[in-house]
């Protein structure tokens, strides 16, 4: 049986929520949106086209040649990583660019713009009530046993940052609250530098299971994982740089707002934890700490975070991706992932301008054609990963970094129409924070009318 993440876990729960296609009436599509090249690279997306997920007898195939492109990324040997990629793709053959499972989409498609007002109202009430529960506050997270994930308490505080900067909230209630949930998340920082992965013995979701089996494994080997009820090393295999990257660059946009010393120190240990870590061929772990580099460097201006950074993307990023903007593996190829590393290398974007950076051509056009293929997506099918919003943020910073664009902004007006209209809700039901991305578009609507273009800065 297939071992889900939480992330499977969520959007599996709410998918009963989701109005049925059948009974959904879509709004009139804009002409003109989305090129016949792109509905065509998009097809495999379609719930009538989908090929299924990938054959047993293709995984066997595919393990050894994953694992040889792999280490020629670890070589750093760009002809044989190409070469390699090559072999990889054909083998693939229809699952090239395809997502691994069949992604669900919610319906009605509205096209319009959703009411900033509302949003923002949504938005400030959901963190005020989530700031008392949050997970910084619950003593089991301060303990030995600890359950939630750090990237819950990261991504909250940056959603409060981010409202903080849009002048929500009471009496600084925002500022205030991100300032606890960061002491705590470096107060159970691991020696190493690591912001690790809670150790859960029993239970918990596929990925809990499987790490705990980890480290049960190396237990009767003589190794310790763990710290203080912490997982702390992974043996390079790649999941922890989750966490330690969004912890990281937290840290570091609170820095901007409310400079302390103490928060730059907690995100060099976590970036010198990360830097000597092979790629990994899970594409898009490699970025995460690739996004944690290029803001150290944005904050520090030391050249080896930029370099850092430049390799992940050099070496395992770009070579990877489809002409159509995907990336080639069925993993990677769902939104959800497609979107994170659309987030990552806008980032190092970011980076690549203030160091005036040559790259900064090539990435340009890698990330125009992976943002184009994810709006059309959603253009074409409906909002999907709508809980996380992920698409979203990658969609909304993309336009502040690259210009205003018709196709990115209306699948943002799809995705934030259904969330708010549909799951707002039912995330509350579960106790869950409403996606952080939304306290950005809030971010976004307070700092200029409403008419005009934005330009944000996004540390």
């Amino acid at each position: 049986m297939m071992k889900l993440t939480r992330r499977q876990s969520l959007a599996a729960a709410l998918v009963p929520l989701l109005p049925t296609v059948s009974c959904a009436v879509d709004e009139a599509r804009p002409d003109g949106l989305v090129s016949p090249d792109l509905e065509l690279a998009l097809r495999p997306f379609d719930p009538a086209y989908w090929p299924g997920p990938i054959l047993p007898s293709t995984q066997r195939e595919l393990a050894p040649i994953m694992q040889q492109a792999a280490a020629a990324m670890r070589e750093r040997d760009l002809a044989l990583i190409e070469r390699k990629v090559g072999i990889v793709i054909n083998a693939l053959g229809r699952y090239r660019g395809t997502p691994e499972v069949l992604p669900p989409y919610g319906r009605p498609i509205k096209f319009s713009a959703p009411d900033i007002r509302y949003v923002t109202n949504l938005v400030t009430k959901d963190y005020e009530a989530f700031a008392a529960r949050g997970p910084w506050r619950d003593p089991k997270q301060r303990s030995t046993s600890p359950t939630t994930r750090l990237r819950i308490t990261g991504r909250a505080a940056e959603a409060m940052i981010r409202l903080h900067l849009a002048g929500q909230g009471q009496d600084g209630l925002f500022l205030q609250e991100a300032t606890k949930a960061l002491d705590y998340a470096i107060s159970v920082q691991a020696p190493n530098g690591v912001f690790g992965y809670p150790y859960i013995a029993e239970g918990g979701s596929g990925v809990a299971r499987e790490a705990a089996d980890l480290v049960r494994k190396q237990r009767a080997s003589g190794n310790e994982l763990t710290h203080k009820g912490w997982i702390i090393d992974d043996l390079n295999k790649g999941g922890l740089e989750f966490d330690n990257a969004i912890i990281g660059t937290t840290l570091l946009l609170a820095n901007e707002v409310a400079p302390r010393q103490d928060y730059v120190e907690a995100a060099l240990r976590a970036g010198e934890w990360a830097l000597p870590r092979p790629f990994v061929i899970n594409i898009n772990y490699n970025t995460l700490s690739a996004f944690l580099f290029a803001r150290l460097f944005r904050v520090t201006g030391d050249q080896k975070w930029l370099e850092g950074a430049k390799d992940i993307f050099r070496y395992v990023v770009l070579p990877t991706q489809l002409n159509s903007g995907r990336w080639f593996d069925p993993h990677n190829a769902r939104i959800e992932y497609h979107s994170i590393i659309l987030r990552h290398g806008l980032e190092l974007l970011q980076a690549l301008a203030v160091a005036n950076d040559p790259m900064r051509t090539v990435m340009e056009d890698s990330l125009r054609r992976g943002l184009d293929n994810l709006a059309a997506q959603i253009v074409l099918f409906g909002s999907s990963n709508t809980e996380e919003l992920l698409a979203s943020e990658a969609l909304i910073i993309g336009e502040a970094l690259l210009g205003e664009n018709r196709l990115w902004k209306i699948a943002t007006h799809i995705d934030i129409n259904f969330l708010v209209d549909h799951l707002a809700t039912a995330l509350a039901a579960r106790g869950l924070p409403i996606s952080p991305p939304l306290a950005l578009l809030v971010q976004q609507a307070s700092a200029l009318p409403a008419t005009s273009s934005f330009e944000l800065s996004l540390i």
